[in-house]
């Protein structure tokens, strides 16, 4: 990951999270009582319609009432649903930019919410395509915004909201690893586990890595719940921080730590509700919370902060974002 620098200190986090609470209380006070909105979501998938519900919340703040579709099966929703303005988050599944036999035509009118890391190999030329059609672009980390601004008209930098938190399920007592990651798995990340439990498990913790990209629903809400630290590790080096897996391992009070990501004005939103170090000192940091309750439980209450200021930044952002 590329350096950060010096942090910000925690005087300015707490300035920035005095800002964020004005803002939502503002947009809650002035917002106009939700509406059926022209404005319809796409999500490519589950894992992307975690986004997807997460920008809906932020939009019914500011009145905007946006059904969502899911999946790509069948025939393209703004074909069967004609009048509306879409949303498409996770469009690297649709048909046609992943590759199908059935290539699906685009909406009309349409806005990309961009989720991928600038050195994804999901940014195709048919991907890429679809972004010069869109009305806007939406990209989720600032520090992307340059870049796409050298070939796009419109380019506007909406950050992530978490989607409502699930209630507890009385059908699963929380249960899991002290120490807990889940994702893809890559060379780093397996070079992370291994060293994460050279460190912790002599001391009597637990940990559990899924690194098989199959872990979800119930099970995944049973592990976070049950972990006392939640870790984030980059897929690639040089990633914008992974806010669609941090902020809802926020919304559900774990203490999260992460490696710095290259989008240091990303890095600096979360500073103070994610601990951050350098990926070859996670695993003695990790020991440090583990052996300090206290210090878990305050990332864990900032971290519940943030994610609820997060819904009104992205509904601000969002706001001055979306076409008339």
């Amino acid at each position: 990951a590329a350096s950060r620098g010096q942090p910000p200190s925690f005087t300015n986090r707490g300035a920035a999270t005095v800002r964020c609470s004005r803002m939502a209380a503002s947009l809650a006070t002035n917002a106009p009582p939700p509406r059926r909105d022209p404005w319809r979501l796409w999500a490519g998938d589950a894992v992307f319609l975690e986004a997807a519900l997460g920008l809906r919340r932020a939009l019914l703040s500011i009145g905007v009432d946006a059904a969502v579709d899911v999946g790509a099966d069948g025939a393209a929703p703004w074909t069967q649903k004609p009048g509306h303005r879409w949303i498409l988050v996770g469009a690297t599944r649709a048909p046609g930019v992943a590759p199908s036999p059935a290539p699906w035509p685009w909406p009309e009118y349409y806005v990309v919410y961009q989720l991928e890391q600038l050195d994804s190999a999901w940014l195709t030329p048919r991907y890429l395509a679809l972004l010069h059609g869109a009305a806007v672009v939406w990209d989720f980390a600032p520090a992307h915004v340059p870049r796409w601004r050298a070939t796009l008209q419109r380019v506007a930098y909406v950050p992530l909201a978490p989607p409502p938190p699930p209630p507890p399920s009385l059908d699963l007592a929380p249960r899991g690893a002290d120490v807990l990651f889940y994702g893809c798995g890559n060379a780093r990340r397996q070079a992370l586990e291994a060293a994460v439990r050279a460190a912790v498990e002599p001391r009597g913790f637990t940990v559990m890595f899924r690194l098989d990209f199959g872990l979800f629903g119930a099970e995944r809400e049973a592990a976070i719940r049950g972990c006392r630290v939640a870790l984030n590790a980059h897929y690639y080096p040089r990633a914008a921080l992974e806010t669609h897996r941090i902020n809802y391992l926020l919304g559900l009070g774990c203490c999260v730590v992460s490696e710095p990501s290259a989008d240091a004005e990303l890095d600096a939103l979360y500073e103070g509700a994610v601990v951050f170090a350098a990926l070859e000192d996670i695993p003695a940091r990790v020991v440090e919370l583990l052996e300090d309750e206290g210090a878990v439980a305050a990332v864990a209450a900032r971290g519940i902060a943030l994610a609820d200021e997060l819904v009104g930044l992205a509904a601000a952002r969002a706001r001055g974002a979306l076409p008339e």
